[in-house]
């Protein structure tokens, strides 16, 4: 058996006796733990040498032609593996592995994968970037195939046509209960209101006194253990919690998703003063701690987005059933603990009962679990103060497993008729331990969600959604959404101008190789060491460092045959595996994009104008520390292009 970095064994069980292959094989489809698989590698990357390596530890990618699956769920016959190439700078025995080389392999969806192993650096020269991803485990050189037909079938390979039409079925009675319940809320609202005196500015005026006194305990950093949970006096948003603009834009992509029969619900995570602030401070009357985030709640409501406006009420309710409900021992740490986690989850599920389609599902059975701090990304030990609680002992918190033991896979596939959006914290505090937003979901539903994330991105998600096209919603019912409290203070990422992804392209001008550096107008690179250009001509950005975020922006010079069409497009190729942000803009339009991790052309989207010139800036990620490699820029030409459908 070949060792791999950081796995824990999620795949030892497929190791079994033909005799009861069809037994596990159901077992491992209704879990959909991953897949044993037989294959050609056509394409290896190629590692870079281990002792002039900037980092210790690299992986490789490589594509796999899949021959058969003999256990597990279904996969396409073409796929992207993830390898181990060397650790601690020596090569491991997966190097070896070369093109024309038949193997079989244990495979896991790669978004699985801990995020030690998804943020390790790749050697990827694959250029089949649609492809899904999965890590390689078990791998073993066979000689030739196992006789016969596959036992499990391709992924795709019983779909419909792909121009079947697709008769949307609305559930009456979900959509009634949705009504009723947004109906009450908005109620509940009125009274508080006109219980304080009908006016929104003076309700939050007269609450002065209040954020006065816990202003002090905020900045004293004041803490403390009550029973056997422990609080801080955490951030607490005294502003006007959000912007006319994000309702706007959430609106919009209420409606993208309604046109495609896909409910929406939101939630809002709290800030973590707003679980605990009675605790440091007289609390306010209504225990409302700011008026303005239930007229954020009111103008969704009124505008027929369903937001969940019970969650910090629920949460104040539940603070002490859990040890921790955020990182309190931490102030600068906003991630929900385990605590927040479970209270949005529970949400969630209870409003999720309504939809047929769901409960119509068989339930899959769950069990839970613990895990530790120690074995993941946040390290935080017990704060002191407690017997209970070792401040020597790292945290530990409640996980979901199967009957094996084994963590419940979130990934981002297609079939679950739920899909939870966002960003990091719908993964806390370990979606690889099986503790989140969608493992808890699953555990309480039954029915294991998707999950469309991407750090620091809950403003980009319609534009996210979009770009998935329609095929990624047509199996859907609801997408559910908890975002961060910022992002509420500013417009969701809106979508470009026309769909960029399918529109007949006319390509009109490639930037490569020397010539990229020539086309681009750096402007102040020569005073930004962080920004290069390699012998090749590919233009490097180097992650962020404890100075500050590196950010640039260049300049690109349009060609004149695009006066000759009504809409472009611009192809930005990326061969890194970066989570960078882009922005272009041309004239007073702008699209922009917040990166996935994957080596891909990223489009832009825009009207011709008069304009001769667009920009673009380029935002290291400040905490996946991956440098940015830009190939290429590509100019298209669109006539006529295809227009997303909105719903409005």
């Amino acid at each position: 058996m070949l060792k791999t970095l950081g796995f824990k064994g999620i795949l030892g069980f497929f190791i079994i006796s033909l005799t009861v292959i069809s037994v596990a094989h159901a077992f491992v489809n209704e879990r959909n733990e991953g897949s044993f698989v037989e294959g050609t590698l056509i394409q290896v990357s190629k590692l870079p040498l281990a002792d002039r390596n900037p980092y210790p530890d690299c992986n490789f990618t490589a594509t796999l032609e899949v021959h058969r699956i003999n256990l597990g769920g279904s996969i396409s016959k073409k796929v992207i593996l993830v390898l181990p190439g060397f650790a601690g700078r020596k090569y491991t025995p997966e190097a070896e592995l070369k093109a024309g080389d038949k193997i079989s392999a244990s495979l896991v969806p790669f978004a699985s994968m801990p995020e030690t192993v998804q943020q390790t650096q790749q050697a990827d020269e694959v250029e089949d970037v649609d492809l899904s991803s999965y890590f390689a485990k078990d791998i073993k050189v066979i000689k030739s195939f196992t006789p016969g037909d596959t036992p499990v079938p391709f992924a795709n390979s019983a779909l419909p046509a792909k121009s079947a039409p697709v008769v949307a079925v609305v559930d009456s009675e979900a959509q009634k209960a949705r009504r009723a319940q947004m109906q009450r809320d908005l109620e509940d609202i009125r009274l508080l209101l006109e219980k304080n005196g009908g006016d929104w500015d003076k309700w939050y005026g007269s609450l002065e006194p209040f954020r006065i006194a816990y202003k002090k305990q905020y900045e004293a950093k004041a803490q403390q253990w009550v029973g056997d949970s422990f609080f801080s006096a955490g951030y607490l948003d005294n502003s006007k919690i959000y912007s006319d603009d994000f309702v706007k834009s959430i609106v919009g992509l209420k409606n993208y998703l309604a046109a495609r029969n896909v409910d929406l619900i939101l939630v809002r995570v709290p800030n973590k003063g707003e679980v605990d602030y009675d605790l440091f401070a007289p609390p306010p009357k209504d225990q409302v701690s700011n008026p303005y985030l239930l007229k954020l709640y009111k103008e969704l409501l009124e505008a027929d987005v369903e937001i969940v406006t019970g969650i910090v009420p629920k949460a104040r309710r539940d603070r002490l059933k859990y040890p921790l409900m955020y990182w309190y021992q931490d102030f600068e740490q906003n991630h929900p603990a385990e605590g927040v986690t479970w209270v949005i989850a529970e949400e969630l599920a209870q409003r999720l009962q309504r939809y047929s389609r769901i409960n119509a599902l068989p339930r899959a059975t769950f069990r839970t679990g613990t895990a530790s701090t120690a074995e993941d990304w946040i390290h935080f030990k017990w704060p002191a103060g407690n017997a209970k609680f070792n401040s020597d002992d790292y945290v530990r918190f409640t996980t979901v497993v199967d009957d094996k033991g084994n963590p419940v896979v979130i990934q981002k596939g297609n079939s679950s008729p739920i899909v939870v959006l966002g960003s990091s914290f719908i993964t806390a505090p370990s979606i690889a331990k099986g503790a989140s937003i969608p493992s808890y979901l699953a555990y309480l539903t039954g029915v294991v969600p998707d999950m469309l994330q991407r750090r620091d991105g809950d403003f980009m998600m319609p534009r996210l959604i979009a770009q998935e096209g329609d095929a990624f919603l047509r199996n859907r019912v609801v997408c559910v959404f908890p975002f961060v409290p910022w992002v509420a203070h500013k417009s969701l990422a809106q979508l470009p101008v026309f769909d960029t992804q399918n529109s007949a392209k006319a390509l009109l001008a490639t930037f490569t190789g020397p010539g990229l550096q020539t086309a681009l107008d750096a402007g102040s690179v020569q005073e930004m060491p962080k920004v290069s250009y390699s012998q090749g001509g590919s233009l490097q950005v180097q992650p962020y460092d404890e100075k500050g975020v590196t950010s640039v922006t260049f300049r690109l010079k349009l060609p004149e045959a695009l006066r000759k069409y009504s809409h472009f497009a611009v192809g930005i190729t990326f061969a890194s595996k970066d989570f960078t942000g882009v922005k272009v803009t041309y004239g007073k339009q702008m699209d922009s994009i917040k990166r996935s991790g994957l080596a891909a052309e990223e489009l832009f989207g825009f009207n011709t104008t008069p304009e001769a010139t667009l920009s673009f800036d380029v935002v290291a990620d400040k905490f996946k520390k991956v440098p940015a490699e830009i190939t290429g820029v590509r100019v298209y030409g669109v006539e006529q292009p295809v227009y997303y459908k909105t719903g409005q």
